[in-house]
């Protein structure tokens, strides 16, 4: 993408031929008045060619209106539809509909190169778009934009700034949008997301399954965010080479709220750090009612299930229900490390490890206002690593999904716990859970589990929880005690089942404590000789033994 003389002269060859050909939209012979209930119609390759050589040549369709009506294969050297020098400001709608067989390979590459003001909704892209600095399946630079109800399954490659909706947007929305798991997005050096590389923009109500590569700043919505990201999910495994990975935002310095992320994330490169199942590094920020439920491991230090190193940050109600490790040192459940922030309100039912027992339950290293959390005491050994935590508990499985053993949430308002849902983990009402009101039970038995079915009235969902198999109940209904050298039994008879069971009791063996090789609880010889063959006197003496051994055990007793 290293542009020479020569290439620029062509392309600027190439803009003047078209703005000779093309100066205004009318001259585009478009159906349409370009108003929004007559716009602008695209039905071709050629008429979309068009529309983006009208705005190289200055026609930046600023308040009026454009319409794809059928599905489109672009032609071989299609140029993306604005620039930096000539943005596009109009609304672009995609009637559902989907633009495809793009191989872009320029800086500033998207089917919308560089816009400002524009409005891009119901678009599905597909194709490839590789720069090297902004790459995005609708987007690559947006200023002041809103891109809303767009898919894409394109494969993105840039060395900074690739996101599989937009590269760069810099303030706008991006809403109910969503990355399939077709799409790649891969960045070479910094700022790669799922959705966007990076955000200055409210992300709201996406959805990302494509895996996400990149090296620095990495995440599943957002390589870095200073705006919000709300009520967004990620799905994918996100991987990167360096530092800031998040299963939402790599770094993070606005607002997360009510996301959730089930993909793995996971930094490769020795040594290196900062990821987190929400954040990777999150300064000055916000991070509430969100749930990681993706594995979190890494190399280097500070490691945690919400956000790997904070600063400034607050993060209350969260849940996290996915191990976090480290080769390395510091991994919490919650954070690595703290400093100057605020932890209320969590929950953690997975294991949090690192080098050197390094890591706890909440957070490793902690210099925050730590409250109101509980963890797993079954597989972590204390809240923090170092400094202080008020009322933050340990508990077993049972109790995390008790209520009355997480009595400082709120259950009225923002948590519930549903085992239809999960059964390990108290869920957030912000969150999108089943909704089954009715069930029917099929209740397990000593040897067969059982079920509890329903459907969700929300989605229509089929939902099967199991219930394990009780196992038997018994009662002894009769027995005999071993002695020395015969076994006892026990007769069984199960109380759920009437299931019946024999157990045999071991013989005890011949106690003889005090050496005399006379048994003290049967008075036998050990040694296994007889009275025969024994002087008058030696029987006297046995005799006199055995009486005593009888009376010392009297008292034993």
């Amino acid at each position: 993408m290293k542009k020479n003389l020569t290439k620029i002269l062509s392309l600027a060859l190439c803009l003047v031929l078209m703005g000779a050909m093309c100066i205004s939209a009318a001259a585009l012979e478009a159906t349409g008045s370009g108003t929004k209930n007559d716009p602008y119609l695209i039905s071709t390759a050629a008429e979309l060619d068009a529309l983006s050589a009208a705005v190289a040549a200055g026609e930046d369709f600023s308040g009026e209106f454009i319409r794809l009506e059928s599905n489109i294969t672009a032609n071989t050297g299609f140029t993306a539809i604005g620039s930096p020098e000539a943005p596009f400001k109009g609304s672009f709608d995609g009637n559902g509909k989907t633009l495809s067989g793009f191989s872009m390979n320029c800086d500033y590459a998207g089917v919308f190169g560089y816009t400002e003001g524009a409005v891009i909704t119901g678009l599905t892209v597909a194709g490839s778009f590789t720069a090297e600095s902004y790459a995005g399946g609708i987007a690559a630079y947006a200023v002041d934009t809103t891109i809303e109800g767009c898919t894409s399954s394109a494969r993105i490659y840039s060395d900074d700034f690739a996101g599989g909706i937009a590269g760069y947007i810099e303030s706008g929305r991006i809403s109910d949008c969503a990355t399939l798991t077709s799409a790649f997005i891969t960045g070479y050096n910094e700022y790669s997301g799922g959705i966007a590389g990076f955000s200055g923009a409210g992300i709201r109500y996406c959805e990302n399954a494509s895996y996400v590569r990149g090296a620095q700043t990495t995440g599943g919505i957002a390589g870095a965010s200073t705006g919000s990201v709300i009520s967004c999910t990620n799905k994918s495994a996100v991987t990167a080479t360096k530092s800031n990975v998040g299963g939402i935002v790599g770094a993070n310095e606005g607002v997360i709220k009510y996301c959730k992320n089930t993909g793995a994330m996971r930094i490769t490169t020795a040594g290196v750090g900062n990821a987190g199942g929400i954040a990777g590094v999150s300064v000055g920020a916000e991070i509430a009612e969100c749930h990681s439920g993706g594995m979190v491991s890494a190399t280097g230090s500070y490691v945690g299930g919400i956000s790997g190193n904070i600063t400034g940050t607050t993060i209350t109600n969260c849940v996290v229900s996915a191990d976090v490790s480290t080769s390395s040192a510091y991994a919490g459940g919650i954070f690595g490390y703290a400093v100057e922030s605020t932890v209320s309100k969590c929950v953690v039912t997975s294991r949090a490890s690192a080098q050197n027992s390094t890591a706890a339950g909440i957070g490793a290293l902690s210099q925050a206002t730590v409250s109101d959390c509980y963890y797993s005491s079954e597989k972590n050994t204390k809240a923090v690593l170092s400094g202080t935590t008020s009322n933050t508990t340990g508990l077993s499985a049972s109790e995390l999904v008790s209520t009355a053993s997480l009595s400082a949430l709120d259950f009225t308002n923002t948590w519930t716990v549903n085992t239809l849902h999960a059964s390990a983990y108290p869920l957030l009402n912000a969150i999108p859970f089943h909704n089954v009101s009715s069930t029917t039970v099929t209740p397990a038995t000593c040897t067969v589990d059982g079920k509890e079915a329903g459907t969700c009235s929300t989605c229509l969902e089929q939902i099967e929880v199991i219930i394990p198999a009780t196992g038997h109940t018994y009662n002894v209904v009769s027995s005999k005690l071993p002695t020395c050298t015969a076994n006892g039994y026990r007769d069984l008879l199960c109380t759920s089942c009437s299931d019946t069971a024999s157990e045999e009791l071991p013989a005890t063996g011949h106690t003889d404590a005090d050496g005399d090789s006379i048994c003290e609880v049967c008075n036998t010889n050990v040694n296994g000789e007889t009275q025969s063959g024994k002087t008058f006197l030696e029987k006297i003496g046995d005799f006199f033994r055995s009486i005593l051994n009888w009376i010392k055990n009297l008292f034993v007793r």
